[in-house]
């Protein structure tokens, strides 16, 4: 299981159980399937923009591609 997929979906599925919704629930009001979200959680499903984009929206946050982006320093060439 790929290290960065297993934490996302960890993520996810706090944010969830913090605001007591199933799995259904959650793919209900993102818009997004449940096998999608089931697969996410488990780490086994990789997370596009869009899908990033609607679940961020149903916990009120916002994706800040600013700061996701690599930065040059970050990546050796400074």
């Amino acid at each position: 299981m790929d290290q960065t997929k297993s934490s996302i979906g960890d993520h996810f599925k706090s944010l969830r159980k913090a605001r007591g919704l199933t799995q259904r629930e959650l793919a209900l009001q993102s818009g997004l399937s449940f096998s999608f979200i089931n697969q996410l959680e488990r780490g086994k499903q990789s997370v596009r923009l869009d899908a990033l984009m609607r679940l961020a929206a149903v916990f009120g946050y916002e994706v800040s591609l600013v700061k996701a982006l690599p930065t040059a320093k970050s990546q050796g060439l400074v």
